[in-house]
Order: C-alpha cells, then sequence, then structure tokens
C-alpha cells in the first residue's frame, strides 16, 4: 500500500474535477496529502519556492487561468528540485499535437478526463495507485538549504559580474564539499 507521507500537488481550476479527483486520490490513499492550486502562476511560484520534501506525484490540468499546464511543465523541469518528479497531464485536451508537446517536454504521461464520473475515478486512482505504489522511484529528496543558499549567491554574482555559473559553480560546490570533510569524524551513522 501507499506510504503515509506522500504528498500531490493537484492544480485544476474546475471544482467538480477537483472535488472528483481528490475522492478517487482518497480511494486509493487516505491519508495522502493533497494540495491544491488553482491558477497556473499561482501554482508554479509556490512550487518553486516551497521549501521540504518534494511531492510524490504533480496532476496538472492543461488549460489554466495565468500559465498553461506546458508552461509549468516546462519551468518544473529546468528546476533540479522537481526536475525528477512525476508529473501527470489530466485533462480533457484532444489534440495529439498539444498533447504530444506535453511528452516530448518532460510530461510523464497524459490522461485524458473521462466523460463519466465513474471512469473518471477509475482513471484517477489507477493513475495514482501507479505513480504511488507500483512505479518504483525513490522519492525525491528535499534541498540541501546550504547548497540552495550558494546557488542562489552564485546566480547574484553572476548577474553582477559576469562570472560563468559553473565556474562559480564548481568552486562552491569544492568549499562546501570541504568544510563537510572537515567536519566529518569518519564515524558510520
Amino acid at each position: 500500500m501507499v506510504e503515509e507521507q506522500n504528498q500531490i500537488f493537484l492544480v485544476e481550476d474546475n471544482p467538480d474535477d477537483e472535488a472528483l479527483t481528490i475522492r478517487a486520490i482518497k480511494s486509493v490513499q487516505k491519508s495522502c496529502n493533497v494540495t491544491v492550486m488553482r491558477h497556473g502562476s499561482e501554482a508554479l511560484s509556490f512550487m518553486i519556492s516551497r521549501f521540504g520534501p518534494s511531492p510524490r506525484l504533480i496532476i496538472l490540468d492543461y488549460n489554466l487561468p495565468g500559465l498553461s499546464g506546458l508552461d509549468i511543465l516546462q519551468r518544473l523541469r529546468r528546476q533540479e528540485r522537481t526536475r525528477d518528479v512525476p508529473i501527470v497531464f489530466l485533462s480533457a485536451l484532444e489534440s495529439d499535437r498539444e498533447i504530444t508537446s506535453c511528452l516530448r517536454a518532460g510530461a510523464n504521461s497524459f490522461v485524458r478526463k473521462a466523460p463519466n464520473a465513474r471512469e473518471y475515478s477509475e482513471n484517477v486512482a489507477t493513475m495514482v495507485r501507479y505513480w504511488l505504489s507500483v512505479d518504483s522511484r525513490p522519492a525525491v529528496p528535499p534541498p540541501n538549504p546550504r547548497l540552495e543558499a550558494i546557488r542562489t549567491k552564485a546566480r547574484v554574482k553572476m548577474s553582477y559580474e559576469g562570472g560563468s555559473p559553473v565556474a562559480i559553480m564548481t568552486q562552491k560546490n569544492r568549499e562546501l564539499s570541504a568544510a563537510d570533510n572537515a567536519g566529518s569524524t569518519g564515524d558510520a551513522v
């Protein structure tokens, strides 16, 4: 069965689809924590700026106010903390060309919203069961706050001094690694 700490982000602007999706998720895993976002740009901002463990699954609608699901996907795939999180579209979109664009941009799957509630719920339950129970990828660990602070400083330094991000990060990673090794006692934990 699914572990208790599973977190799902659901980005859906239709209240009826939101309720049906949550009910289907809870039918598979009652203790799963579902965070709902209804606006594309707010969802992206929340997911990128959030601290703590990454979600085990992100479910995106394609047509959203603010930013489309495709725009959100493309930006999340550029972020280290969300690059490997499974992202599944759950949408009424029917254009094969746009669905192909989503898959090429890094969506793990595209599930069309079924026309009736029973089939819709079954499809969502199957999708959640697969991504939380069958798929064997490990949970994405939370980012290292020290490394994230160094990356932020490197981006600022690069923008003001015009330095190479690779050179700045390489030097900072060496400093971080040296500091971690200096503090190590060699004892197994």
